[in-house]
């Protein structure tokens, strides 16, 4: 693994009498309550090939709080005595001639993502010629320029011995692709610099063609969705996310001891998107049938949430069961604390 911050190691046994991981001792119960201010740990997982020329690198955040909370619900999918991960995925696709990079992850694991794009770059010996910035929010697109910038260092043409680096890195550097400017916060600058594209723009990397498609859940008005036509891919950002624990990164939803349940898609989905009950959920149910009877899917690949390649159709029911279940009962609470809520966002 490339780690940024290296996870805690936490006992794998059952909980004893008085509730408490066995083998926890108080310095370490001090240092997960502590985290509850500091903000949880992130670590990059080292880049995963799923299928053919697709990576991903899984960010992993702690979220100690959380952790204690299904202790103590002990749903069946949370192993108990393991961490509590809520993911943020960044996807590289690459094709004959170039790649993109689907969102950057968060300036917490700033230098392990650059560290693994590169890497990926290097042995598919390819260019990165695009990067995605799906919304603006700091999980998904804090990484976009230290991204850009060494992936223009890794280009053909670059020369450390230029006389204007600068100026040379500009020229050789990633497009960003956008829907629109930022307008939730000025940190998010280079939305301005991006290529901005509506939904049904199309990207050829060579034997692998990428078309952006509208979201059916959003979250801020620059979200933008995405289809690889050559693996029936969806990239479906924030949604049908899921948490994981310790030990289950980087593996296929199929891959995990439990099934995913709609309970364990709530424990994402249902913070989420916090604005369901205010919606008509059946027109957001209609669209998600739209989409899926638009484009043929083999596999879905959430930002938040392990990417799945079995039972699509169970999972597209999940996600229209949990927008009934949220417009009757309404959203989760707020004791998630998000990566991006805690990420410093000072580039």
């Amino acid at each position: 693994m490339v780690h940024d911050t290296k996870p805690s190691e936490v006992p794998e046994d059952g909980p004893d009498s008085e509730g408490d991981e066995p083998g926890e001792t108080e310095e370490q119960r001090e240092e997960i309550h502590s985290r509850r201010i500091d903000g949880p740990d992130s670590f990059l997982n080292d880049p995963t090939e799923l299928t053919d020329g697709v990576y991903i690198l899984e960010e992993c955040t702690i979220n100690p709080h959380l952790r204690e909370l299904k202790a103590a619900q002990n749903p069946q999918w949370f192993k108990r005595g393991h961490e509590f991960h809520t993911p943020i995925n960044t996807y590289l696709l690459t094709g004959e001639d170039e790649a993109l990079l689907f969102d950057t992850s968060s300036p917490n694991v700033r230098d392990a993502i650059t560290t693994g794009v590169r890497a990926v770059l290097e042995k598919e010996d390819v260019e990165l010629s695009y990067i995605v910035l799906s919304h603006d929010e700091a999980a998904h697109v804090g990484n976009a320029y230290p991204i850009s910038r060494e992936a223009a260092m890794i280009h053909p043409d670059y020369q450390e011995n230029a006389d204007d680096v600068y100026e040379l890195q500009q020229e050789l550097h990633a497009t960003l692709i956008a829907r629109k400017p930022s307008r939730v916060a000025p940190e998010f600058h280079y939305f301005d610099d991006a290529k901005l594209v509506d939904p049904g723009y199309t990207i050829d990397l060579g034997g692998r063609t990428l078309e952006f498609i509208e979201p059916v859940w959003q979250d801020g008005a620059p979200t933008l969705w995405m289809y690889d036509h050559k693996d029936k891919g969806l990239y479906c950002v924030d949604s049908y996310g899921f948490p994981h624990c310790s030990g289950d990164c980087t593996k296929w939803a199929d891959e995990l001891e439990f099934r995913v349940s709609q309970d364990q898609m709530m424990e994402y989905n249902g913070r989420a998107f916090r604005y369901i009950p205010n919606c008509n959920p059946w027109k957001i149910i209609d669209q998600h049938n739209h989409l899926h009877d638009s484009y043929d899917i083999d596999y879905i690949f959430p930002a938040h949430g392990q990417p799945i390649r079995e039972e699509i159709d169970r999972y597209r029911g999940l996600m229209d069961s949990m927008v009934e279940r949220i417009a009757r009962d309404g959203s989760l609470g707020t004791e998630y604390v998000s990566a991006e809520e805690l990420t410093d966002i000072s580039f």
